[in-house]
């Protein structure tokens, strides 16, 4: 495990030992999106309890750009030390590797997932004039009127 990269998808009690990062040097916490996001809020939340986990500092970077692969990119391609962890999501573990065939890492071999951090909700939203009470009532019109002309009228 230790000559992977890591992401940093980990509940805090799977860090218990100290033994997975070097003691003498600031562990670097990447966080593929930009400042001030929710991933972001969780790293600073658990960064300094991180910190008195291992006994050595977690310093919190932001690698935005590219719906996370540029932090990801970075990771992969970091000294594999344990020095570099990520926080993880569903858009550059999941989607980009998907949809982008040179993405500039590989999910399973550049990576190894520890623990869940979070869990997250998604919700389907519309303008109120659109007069959709569910799903279906979005689709229907969509496919009555291909194109973009079926959202001017929303805008």
């Amino acid at each position: 495990m230790l000559g992977r990269r890591l992401i940093l998808a980990v509940a805090l009690a799977t860090l218990g030992s100290s033994s997975v990062v070097a003691q003498d040097k600031a562990v670097r916490l990447q966080v593929p999106f930009a400042t001030g996001g929710g991933t972001d809020i969780l790293a600073r939340i658990i960064a300094p309890r991180l910190s008195e986990r291992l006994g050595q500092p977690v310093l919190v970077e932001n690698r935005a750009g590219a719906g996370g692969a540029i932090g990801a990119r970075y990771t992969a391609q970091a000294a594999a030390d344990g020095l570099t962890l990520m926080i993880g999501s569903i858009s550059e573990i999941g989607i980009n590797p998907s949809v982008t065939p040179k993405i500039g890492y590989d999910v399973w071999r550049d990576f190894v997932a520890l623990a869940p951090l979070a869990v997250t909700s998604m919700i389907l939203v519309a303008h109120p004039a659109l007069p959709a009470a569910a799903p279906r009532g979005v689709i229907a019109p969509a496919n009555a009127r291909p194109g973009w002309e079926t959202w001017k009228p929303l805008m």
